[in-house]
């Protein structure tokens, strides 16, 4: 899910409203979007464990800078009472926190990135897709021994809808490449 979340919020930085990014795997069946749910576990969370993750498994994407930002300044999410979202005392509702907004707006200008409209489809597909990946890692790994050992740890650990089959199962009936070196036998 770490990797996961680390690309909704590339796709903050290059111009996908939180509240659309969250909406889309909503709409896809998630329970909650990756920001609201890394608001729920914290956003120290996600900057520390993508750092394990990058001195563990070399090749991943750079760092974050958005959300190493929010941490910096103290937006941690729900426990501090604002993250990618405000809060209020007591309320978990997901409320636009307007400096996590600046602070995104600040980056993408000094980083020349211009903000490009995503349609849910666009976000859907660049969030699962990340999955994806990062199911096939675990299996050229050998982490996993099996397609449906990912697949049912994807449901019933990180919440992918179980309408879906998991996510290797999802990527197999949308025609994605999964093989990861696996054999059949793997599966």
């Amino acid at each position: 899910f770490i990797p996961c979340a680390a690309e909704a919020f590339r796709l903050w930085q290059e111009g996908a409203a939180p509240e659309a990014i969250d909406a889309a795997m909503v709409e896809f069946g998630m329970a909650m979007g990756p920001l609201a749910t890394i608001d729920f576990s914290g956003l120290d969370v996600l900057v520390r464990g993508e750092r394990i993750l990058r001195a563990r498994l070399p090749g991943l994407p750079p760092p974050v800078p958005l959300a190493e930002r929010l941490v910096e300044a103290g937006h941690c999410g729900q426990k501090s009472g604002a993250g990618v979202y405000s809060y209020r005392p007591g309320d978990y509702t997901t409320y636009p926190h307007a400096a996590a907004e600046q602070l995104a707006e600040r980056l993408r200008r000094e980083t020349g990135r211009r903000v490009q409209p995503f349609s849910g489809g666009e976000i859907v597909d660049r969030l699962v897709r990340t999955m994806v990946q990062q199911a096939r890692e675990v299996l050229g790994q050998g982490v996993a021994r099996r397609e449906s050992d990912i697949d049912v740890a994807s449901v019933l650990d990180i919440g992918f809808p179980d309408f879906r089959g998991g996510v290797l199962r999802h990527a197999r009936q949308a025609g994605w490449p999964v093989d990861a070196g696996a054999s059949a036998a793997r599966r």
